[in-house]
C-alpha cells in the first residue's frame, strides 16, 4: 500500500540540491579517473535509505555515514512529490536543530532552487504546491503536548535516541490525515547509540531486524525496517573528523564509530 502512495514520478529533486546519495562504485570509478561513471549500485546505506517504502524506518550507526543530509533530502523530496503535505522534522532543541537539519538546509540554500521559501522566525519551509516542513524541538513531553493539534503525513527525528521514549510516541500519535488526497507517508529517523530512547530504538528496530537484516510488520500492521551506516559508507568525511572519532575513549569509539 505504501509502495502505491510512493509511486508518483520522481521530480529531479536531488539534482536540483547538488546531491548525490553516497555510493562507493561510483566513487571508485571517480578516483580512477573514469570518463563515464557505472550505474549507481543501489546498495550503500544512503541509497537503500531512499530507495526504501518501509513506513517506519531508521537510518542508524555511527556518526558520519551522512544520516542528516539524508533525512533533510529526503523531507525535501517528499515535499516536492506530494502537494500539501506537512511534514514534522524534530531534535531534541533548536540549537541542535541548528547544527544538524537547518545546517545541512542552508547548506543547500533553503531549497531556493526547488521553489521553497524560507521563513527564519518561524523555522518553516513552504513549498509553491502547499507543502510545508516545520522544523521543531521536542526535549520533553510538555513540548510535544504543544503540537496536540497539528498533523504531519511524514514525521522526522534525528538522532532519535536523544529524545525520551514518550516524547517520541506522542509526536507519532499526531501522524495523520484530514484529506483524501494526501497520502500519510510514515517515519523515517537517524541515531547513534546511546541517550534516553537507546533501549526503545534497539527494541523497535535492531534485535527484531537481526540488526538489519530484515524489515518486519509490527503490531498496528506497519513495516519497520534498520537500515545500519558506518563512517566509512561516506566518501567524502573529512580526515580529521575520521581521526577525532578513532581518538574517542574506547566505548565512545564503539558507539560513534563503530555504531555499537
Amino acid at each position: 500500500v505504501l509502495a502505491d502512495r510512493l509511486d508518483p514520478p520522481d521530480p529531479p529533486v536531488f539534482e536540483a540540491l547538488g546531491y548525490e546519495p553516497n555510493c562507493k562504485v561510483r566513487h571508485e570509478a571517480r578516483q580512477r579517473g573514469a570518463r563515464i561513471l557505472p550505474p549507481p549500485c543501489g546498495q550503500c546505506p544512503q541509497e537503500l535509505f531512499h530507495s526504501a517504502t518501509e513506513f517506519d524506518l531508521l537510518f542508524g550507526g555511527s556518526s558520519g555515514g551522512g544520516k542528516t543530509r539524508a533525512l533533510t533530502c529526503e523531507a525535501l523530496r517528499a515535499c516536492m512529490r506530494h502537494p500539501g503535505i506537512r511534514v514534522g522534522a524534530f531534535r531534541r532543541t533548536y540549537a541542535e536543530l541548528k547544527e544538524s537539519l537547518l545546517s545541512e538546509l542552508a547548506d543547500m540554500n533553503y531549497a531556493a532552487d526547488l521553489g521553497a521559501s524560507w521563513n527564519g522566525s518561524e523555522y518553516e519551509l513552504r513549498f509553491p504546491n502547499g507543502s510545508l516542513i516545520m522544523f521543531r524541538y521536542a526535549e520533553t513531553i510538555k513540548d510535544a503536548t504543544r503540537r496536540q493539534g497539528g498533523q504531519y503525513q511524514l514525521l522526522v527525528f534525528d538522532e532519535r535516541t536523544l529524545t525520551p521514549p514518550d516524547v517520541i510516541s506522542f509526536l507519532e500519535s499526531r501522524l495523520r490525515s484530514g484529506r483524501p488526497d494526501v497520502p500519510v507517508l510514515g517515519i523515517r529517523s537517524s541515531a547513534n547509540p546511546g541517550g534516553a530512547s537507546h533501549g526503545a530504538v534497539k527494541a523497535r528496530y535492531i534485535v527484531p531486524t537481526n540488526y538489519g537484516k530484515r524489515a518486519y510488520i509490527d503490531e498496528r500492521g506497519r513495516s519497520v525496517r534498520f537500515i545500519p551506516s558506518r563512517l566509512d559508507d561516506n566518501p567524502h568525511v573529512n580526515v580529521e573528523y575520521a581521526r577525532d572519532l578513532h581518538a574517542l575513549p574506547p566505548k565512545m569509539r564503539a558507539a560513534f564509530l563503530d555504531g555499537n
